[in-house]
């Protein structure tokens, strides 16, 4: 095998490997776009989650406040 056979064989690994790592950072980084949304929608849905039952639990709070101010009955069921 000559050299210029040889510098062909290795010029057109190299153009390949190039082409490979081209395609592989693209999907790499278009799944990191989605993964990306993903985690802000995410982090959104936590966040309301999180507002929602600090609501409840506020309200949970001021009914049994309410329940102890009412007076004590005699005919109280357990």
């Amino acid at each position: 095998m000559g050299r210029v056979a040889i510098y062909r064989t290795i010029g057109g690994i190299l153009g390949l490997l190039r082409e490979v790592v081209s395609e592989a950072l693209d999907y790499m980084n278009a799944d990191n776009e989605c993964l990306e949304k993903r985690l802000t929608e995410s982090q959104a849905a936590q966040a309301g989650f999180l507002n929602k039952a600090a609501s409840l639990e506020k309200e949970i709070v001021r009914l049994l406040e309410q329940v102890e101010k009412l007076p004590e009955s005699s005919n109280e069921e357990e």
